[in-house]
């Protein structure tokens, strides 16, 4: 099942195309490029994994289901994940934008 999974996943066109938007803004030409693409793909499992569990796990929990519908958890969560969101937005508002490979040429 594991195999038949990956198969599809790495088929998918959608992925084909995230994956090729977002990994080269983080690899760097000037060094081997084995090592970088492992790393990215780890970090990647890494954290989908995590956000997959995390997602499972609280939709399987009896206890959360009744609090997100009746006790507006869903209006905390929104919240939450704004606010998540916006702080990211922040973050990367302060960071120095790199010189492109373009520019130097």
């Amino acid at each position: 099942m594991f195999s038949q999974g990956f198969w599809i996943g790495a088929g998918n066109p959608k992925a084909i195309a995230f994956f090729g938007a977002l990994f080269p803004q983080f690899i760097d030409a000037t060094r081997p490029l084995l090592p970088q693409i492992l790393v990215l793909g780890i970090t990647f499992v890494i954290f989908d994994y995590t956000a997959v569990m995390v997602y499972a796990t609280a939709t399987a929990t009896s206890r959360i289901a009744p609090w997100v519908t009746r006790h507006g958890g869903s209006r905390a969560i929104d919240r939450f994940c704004g606010a998540v969101l916006i702080s990211a937005a922040l973050l990367l508002s302060l960071i120095d934008a790199p010189t492109s490979f373009a520019s130097e040429k």
